[in-house]
């Protein structure tokens, strides 16, 4: 297998393991359809809109700069919610939140602009300790923010004063200071399922989130499912179209 992750040609392989084209072609093709291996030629130019805020945003918005074939733009909430980001989202091919603390408003805010405008969509922020990267959304074919939102709220065991807390965040946002080490693994982690988007027609964070507890060190990964009627993205569902809705 390590030969595989050599740059070259078919003819460079076959040689390297003493076998024919003919032989190692099929095999070849197989492990690019089930995406175990891509073509270097594949790695196609990404623009990437970023909302970010806090460390975590800086942290990412310097991390994608220096990555291959991506180009960044970043801006605030305030330039999403005013429509001063739009021009910029509409020339983008991904558009990521990444933030220091879970900003409701602004997921949501971002989770329908992503809709309208059809862009692939990750989230990451910091909460304390822990960090959340995704879901990554693809508008009108996987489960949005809101379908996490319902299932997250859902699976909580103290549900009740989760709401509160999620409820005092909406109507007093507040930025909490992040540490360098969780802010640079919370844009480790982004930057990855960026580049996992640039290189695969749909991403594996795709209907997924992962959280890192960088005190336990603990990585857990959740599976998100889209809701047959949810209320952000069923409109944009093609497979929900009634001729008399």
């Amino acid at each position: 297998m390590q030969e595989l992750t050599i740059p070259g040609t078919l003819s460079e392989l076959a040689d390297r393991l003493q076998t024919t084209i003919e032989h190692i072609e099929p095999i070849m093709q197989r492990l690019v359809e089930d995406e175990v291996i891509c073509p270097l030629s594949e790695k196609k130019e990404c623009s990437v809109a970023l909302i970010g805020e806090g460390s975590v945003g800086e942290t990412l918005l310097k991390l994608l700069s220096d990555m291959e074939g991506i180009s960044v733009t970043a801006g605030d909430a305030e330039a999403l919610s005013t429509g001063q980001f739009d021009t910029v989202l509409s020339m983008s091919d991904l558009f990521i939140v990444a933030t220091n603390v879970l900003r409701p408003v602004l997921n949501h805010t971002a989770n329908e602009i992503a809709h309208e405008l059809s862009i692939p969509l990750p989230y990451v922020f910091a909460d304390g300790p822990e960090i959340q990267v995704g879901p990554m959304v693809y508008p009108g074919e996987t489960a949005c923010y809101t379908c996490f939102e319902v299932q997250d709220e859902g699976a909580r065991h103290l549900r009740d004063e989760f709401l509160v807390f999620k409820d005092n965040l909406a109507r007093y946002p507040e930025d909490k200071s992040v540490s360098a080490p969780v802010a640079a693994m919370a844009s480790a982690w982004a930057a990855l399922a960026i580049e996992d988007a640039q290189e695969k027609t749909m991403s594996r964070f795709a209907e997924r989130v992962v959280r890192v507890e960088t005190n336990r060190f603990e990585v857990v990964s959740h599976r998100i499912l889209q809701l047959p009627r949810c209320p952000s993205c069923s409109r944009y569902r093609p497979d929900l179209q009634h001729a008399f809705l």
